[in-house]
């Protein structure tokens, strides 16, 4: 899996996982890949996890556990630095119905 990822920010290497609220509302964030200075600079994250820990299984979770509804294909090359059709479906799936 390449971790080669930039910062959806700044475009320096990131490692971190970070999800951003919608709007004031929302518990469900669009989910981003932070490097540490934009992580510390931005107070409206909801989520952060070390983008090392972030795996299939755990990208799946974010999705299932409603911290995000952020495009599953789109997420997958931001987090892992390559689309990744297959786990994309699988976030799908895991989406909770509203």
């Amino acid at each position: 899996m390449n971790r080669d990822v930039s910062c959806s920010s700044c475009d320096n290497p990131a490692s971190w996982a970070v999800t951003l609220p919608y709007d004031d509302e929302e518990t469900a964030g669009h989910l981003s890949a932070y490097c540490n200075r934009c992580r510390h600079a931005d107070s409206n994250i909801a989520a952060s996890i070390p983008l090392e820990l972030v795996d299939e299984d755990v990208f799946v979770g974010l999705y299932a556990g409603g911290f995000t509804r952020s495009d599953p294909g789109i997420a997958t090359a931001v987090l892992f630095g390559e689309e990744m059709p297959t786990v994309a479906e699988r976030a799908r799936r895991a989406l909770p119905l509203h």
